[in-house]
């Protein structure tokens, strides 16, 4: 498999681990000490952390994510990622809240020799919600 699509698949497993409510596959995807750069939030570092952060996506009711336009830039063992995203979530009056924006991520292959995200940062555009710490 192309190393273009080996990468695309990461994505396409932690957006499927979210929509489908899974905090801890979509962590998985990331290497031990990954990190999450979030608007208006502190980082997030590592898969226990990220694990609650994915939780509090999913809780705020994911519906779909998605990306495309993916730019890679290969150097040896680190890759570097950008795309743009769109997502939905779908709160408990029914309506659905869009969100878009651009990510960032840096990838590596861990002990395995398996690709994982190293560290991603979100940008969201302006005008979309921004997910809340809880879904209080």
């Amino acid at each position: 498999m192309a190393l273009k699509q080996q990468l695309i698949d990461v994505n396409l497993m932690v957006n499927a681990a979210l929509v489908k409510g899974d905090a801890a596959e979509a962590a998985s995807c990331f290497t031990e000490d990954g990190t999450c750069i979030t608007p208006d939030m502190e980082i997030t570092r590592g898969q226990t952390a990220l694990t609650d952060l994915f939780q509090s996506w999913i809780d705020f009711g994911i519906a779909s994510l998605r990306d495309d336009s993916n730019v890679i830039e290969y150097d040896g063992e680190i890759v570097v990622m950008t795309c743009n995203y769109q997502c939905e979530y779908r709160q408990t009056d029914g309506t659905i809240l869009p969100e878009s924006g651009k990510a960032l991520e840096v990838l590596m292959r861990d002990r395995s020799n398996n690709w994982k995200i190293h560290s991603i940062c979100f940008a969201t555009d302006s005008g979309s919600p921004q997910i809340p710490i809880s879904a209080d």
